[in-house]
């Protein structure tokens, strides 16, 4: 005791700095226990899914209400974990100091690691906190799942095979029994329905057979009818056409009997319209007269036969015209070659 006053005697300074700052200390602890806690559950996240013996951490963020963290002052956490038969309730004390389970210490997060999961199903958590002389309990209980490690039969499964393999089996002898009678009854099904089908048919009556003999005629006579009005339109128009050169051709004829003299120039526009009546009847002229061509025997012909013969597509020279659709060719034009010792080879 004696020691002690002779220290604070020599050392009033700092005995008056020691004693403000517990003085000070005790103020803040005491304004931090007055106020309210925040209690945020981070870990497990909501209805997580675990498998059986896998470890769960938990972990829970408290603060004051304005997000200080509390750093100087004990407090006591734990974590209520309720199993999933709402009987059975465990506690487990989360701590900060940087071991059990905590990553860092003297932070605002306490946490601790669960591994005394003995029920499959949804576990309840919830955290309370002693501080300051109060108890305070997190807002809200967070719900996690341990799924059952033991497989349960795919009964389902197992069900349906079992149907599939009765009705199979079923299936075969009740084609074994009823499959000879079953073919027999087809055949007879198939030869009734052919029956009634040919009964079905119609045969024609003598009205009837009278009755499509007259629709025949009336026919016949319809095309026969349409025939002879087509025929006359073809004459009509062949008539229109060449109706100048009718009319004229015997005035012609006559002043050549009386040996006067008519000029080739009339007579070509006498028979131009010959050319119209051609041209409107489908017919096209296969070259023109003194026209230089390649020789093409579909529509070709030397004018003289001999035994020599033109090679396919040397010049030749059209003589006379020839005519042709577009179907076939009714007259050949006739030809000579240009240069009869160069194109002609012996058979």
């Amino acid at each position: 005791m004696l020691i002690l006053k002779k220290y604070i005697a020599k050392n009033f300074s700092c005995t008056i700095i020691l004693i403000f700052f517990v003085l000070a200390s005790s103020g803040v602890a005491f304004s931090e226990a007055s106020s309210e806690l925040s209690i945020n559950l981070i870990h497990p996240a909501p209805r997580v899914k675990l498998r059986w013996g896998d470890p769960l951490r938990v972990e829970a963020e408290i603060t004051t209400r304005d997000k200080t963290p509390i750093f100087r002052h004990v407090m006591y956490v734990t974590a209520l974990i309720e199993y999933p038969d709402n009987k059975t309730r465990d506690v487990m004390r989360l701590n900060n100091t940087g071991t059990l389970g905590d990553l860092w210490a003297n932070d605002s997060i306490w946490s601790n690691i669960f591994t005394r999961a003995t029920l499959p199903g949804v576990y309840k958590i919830s955290v309370k906190v002693w501080y300051g002389g109060k108890v305070f309990w997190s807002k809200e209980k967070r719900a996690f799942i341990y799924q059952d490690p033991r497989k349960p039969l795919p009964w389902g499964w197992i069900v349906g095979v079992t149907a599939s393999i009765i009705f199979l089996i079923s299936t075969f002898f009740m084609i074994r029994k009823y499959l000879p009678g079953w073919r027999k009854k087809m055949e007879e099904m198939k030869k009734k329905k052919k029956l009634e089908e040919l009964q079905k048919i119609k045969i024609p009556t003598d009205d009837r057979v009278a009755s499509l003999s007259a629709e025949l005629n009336r026919y016949r006579q319809e095309l026969a009818t349409l025939k002879e009005k087509i025929i006359g339109e073809q004459r009509n128009l062949i008539f229109n056409s060449l109706e100048k050169m009718l009319i004229q051709l015997p005035t012609v004829s006559k002043y050549v009997e009386k040996g006067e003299d008519i000029h080739a120039r009339d007579v070509l526009w006498l028979l131009a319209p010959l050319d119209k009546v051609i041209k409107d009847l489908g017919f096209q002229s296969i070259g023109k007269i003194d026209e230089i061509v390649p020789y093409n025997p579909d529509i070709h012909e030397p004018m003289s036969d001999t035994e020599e013969k033109i090679l396919f597509g040397a010049p030749v020279i059209i003589k006379f015209i020839g005519y042709r659709d577009e179907q076939q060719v009714f007259r050949k034009a006739r030809v000579e070659p240009v240069e009869p010792t160069e194109n002609l080879i012996k058979d």
